[in-house]
């Protein structure tokens, strides 16, 4: 059966569902947190929700590798759990 146009094959090079490689959507969370999203937009050439779709994304990848994680408090004892 010849394979449709669209299928997805999992690549190291992109996040699960990604459009886009790690380091165009690590640079893209990073400059949605430090930039103004018209900034964003035209510097990457990218649309708005394309930006909102690559930040959770991130966000979601990010919590999924510090879950077990724990940050120490001011104290340097107690901690908060992240995930």
């Amino acid at each position: 059966m010849p394979r449709r146009w669209g299928d997805v094959t999992h690549v190291p090079w992109a996040r699960p569902g990604a459009k886009h490689t790690w380091a165009f959507e690590d640079t893209c969370a990073w400059l949605a947190a430090h930039t103004a999203l018209s900034v964003l937009t035209v510097l990457l050439r990218i649309a708005w929700r394309t930006v909102a779709a690559i930040v959770t994304r991130v966000v979601a990848d990010g919590r999924a590798e510090h879950k077990d994680h724990q940050v120490a408090g001011p104290d340097g004892e107690a901690g908060l759990a992240l995930g």
